[in-house]
């Protein structure tokens, strides 16, 4: 696909910016981008294009897809998302095998029918879900699965370790009488025992502690509604916080209503661990950093030209049509450099 004459100007010079960033921070320098919440459907579609040509003049390895690749329509059918996976998936076919894909809450979700209890009430299937979003990814190299929706991918020569967690991990596709699901994606925001108990164990025991981490997910710790973060979000950031201090964690939680999500951790970092750099996230569709518990929360605007609370209305025909961007990583320093790509504004944090 090719780029809009109004984008080459800014994407030139994002590119030099760019550049420039990864030389003066030196060979050590870690790149990788993030766009999230495309919502296809209300995007204007360019952004394959712009990401593909930032990727490549910059030599930057992965991006993350933060989630909310589709619509998000109230009423939807299966076949439409399946539909909206496949052209998002041809728009950013020539950097496939860089995409670290996030589930969203809205990726799952349809309703076939104009029925209020239906209105995003439906799941594709675990199986189908795989099928469009994530088993694409197993054909690449360095991709380590822990279930169809987390796992990590290894950066060695840079010591960088990519993860992306499931933060809507329901048990089942078991659905009611009304053929509605029973445990429904789009509502409910958990990462279960399983997963935990992968990101303690296996992603995050990185091969020295001189290693790097960032883990993305759809929501983070930052998630504007508290009813938006996951469930189990005390024990995972006693795992994270554990990892990057060298301690040993423990912790139970229960949840009497939601007994699924009921979890149990006991990991030790002692003369493990190592650097973690931040947690990304997308879902608010608005710019955050903040530092939760010690961990750095970065969350990254939309990239679909709806818009939501304050933000200027953007206009499509302009720059400020798409917004995604690129993290700069400096490890001598402790300091992150990211680039916006259209609308919204530059940012830094340290870690």
């Amino acid at each position: 696909m090719s780029i809009p004459s109004y984008w080459e100007k800014h994407i030139n010079q994002k590119i030099e910016t760019i550049r420039n960033l990864q030389q003066s921070i030196g060979n050590d320098c870690i790149s990788f981008a993030m766009i999230t919440d495309i919502h296809w459907a209300y995007n204007s579609q360019h952004s394959g294009a712009l990401l593909t040509k930032i990727m490549k003049a910059c030599n930057i390895p992965y991006y993350f897809n933060g989630g909310d690749t589709t619509s998000g329509f109230a009423y939807c059918s299966k076949d439409s998302i399946f539909e909206e996976i496949e052209n998002y998936r041809k728009a950013f076919a020539e950097i496939e095998d860089r995409c670290l894909f996030v589930m969203g809450n809205h990726d799952a979700t349809y309703a076939d029918r104009l029925d209020p209890n239906a209105r995003g009430n439906m799941n594709l299937s675990k199986s189908e879900l795989a099928s469009c979003c994530f088993d694409f990814l197993k054909k690449f190299p360095n991709r380590t699965f822990g279930d169809d929706a987390y796992y990590f991918v290894d950066d060695a020569t840079k010591k960088m370790r990519y993860i992306v967690l499931n933060t809507h991990d329901i048990p089942s596709d078991e659905k009611t009488q009304e053929n509605l699901a029973v445990y429904n994606s789009f509502r409910l925001f958990c990462i279960r025992e399983p997963q935990l108990n992968w990101l303690a164990h296996v992603a995050l025991n990185v091969p020295t502690p001189d290693w790097s981490v960032v883990i993305c997910s759809h929501e983070n710790a930052n998630a504007v509604s508290p009813k938006h973060i996951t469930h189990n979000n005390p024990l995972l950031k006693g795992i994270i916080n554990a990892f990057q201090q060298r301690t040993a964690f423990s912790m139970k939680t229960q949840f009497e209503d939601e007994p699924f999500c009921n979890a149990e951790i006991d990991v030790d970092y002692t003369n493990k661990g190592g650097n973690f750099i931040a947690w990304l996230g997308g879902h608010d569709h608005q710019d955050l950093i903040t530092t939760i518990d010690d961990i750095v929360c970065v969350t990254t605007m939309n990239d679909a030209v709806r818009q939501d609370g304050d933000h200027r209305i953007r206009i499509i025909g302009t720059d400020e049509e798409h917004s995604f961007d690129v993290f700069l990583v400096d490890k001598t320093k402790r300091k992150v450099h990211i680039v916006r790509v259209g609308y919204g504004e530059d940012r830094a944090f340290t870690y």
